[in-house]
């Protein structure tokens, strides 16, 4: 389990904890494993508060990477990338994707479609968006696309080739919504479920009542 951990002056790290039965969990190392403090890129001052958060992980070949939210020395926004082999230990990559707009790029993941990857994150205008790379390691010089106005923090539940099942959550209101995403279409963008018989064509069927 990887997790933000925050100091009373609001300075977030990244840390990693293990547990054999999803009950009890014990962290893996005395320090954070991501600790931007040490980053040269990094804006991460030891006190005032500084942005260090929001960890996704995947596995693209033989190699883990965990992109998170953080700022650049220079006060822009980013989606950073470290990579690891064993999950425990974790070199830093950098900035994957800078934003020109953005305060914060919150809550980002990454997921792969058609040899293409999106790196999906919050703050866009209130806009949940992506941008697109061949490599999952950067995406350099892009507008984010916008793919919904007022959400975040969109998980991928399942998918039925180009039709996506994601959860999400509303900003007016925290609570949690499903949706579908069909990347076939022109301009893609988050249809809200209404009814539980949309769940049907991804293998999910409403308990009896």
């Amino acid at each position: 389990m990887f997790y933000t951990g925050c100091a009373i002056d609001n300075t977030q790290r990244i840390g990693a904890a293990i547990s054999r039965d999803l009950r009890s969990w014990k962290r893996v190392a005395d320090k954070p494993v991501i600790r931007p403090e040490e980053f040269d890129w990094a804006f991460c001052p030891t006190e005032g508060g500084s942005a260090c958060r929001d960890p996704h992980v995947c596995k693209w070949g033989g190699e883990y990477s965990m992109y998170y939210t953080a700022v650049t020395k220079q006060g822009k926004a980013c989606v950073a990338r470290a990579q690891s082999t064993d999950l425990v230990n974790w070199v830093d990559d950098g900035p994957a994707y800078v934003s020109s707009t953005l305060a914060h790029c919150e809550s980002s993941n990454v997921q792969e479609i058609g040899g293409k990857f999106l790196l999906f994150f919050g703050g866009h205008h209130e806009y949940w968006s992506y941008v697109v790379s061949d490599n999952p390691h950067e995406w350099p010089n892009q507008e984010p696309v916008p793919l919904k106005k007022g959400i975040t923090a969109m998980e991928v539940i399942s998918r039925d080739q180009k039709r996506w099942l994601v959860a999400y959550f509303k900003l007016d209101c925290y609570r949690m919504f499903l949706g579908v995403v069909d990347w076939s279409d022109a301009r893609p963008a988050v249809q809200e479920i209404t009814s539980s018989d949309a769940l049907l064509q991804f293998g999910i069927s409403s308990p009896a009542k």
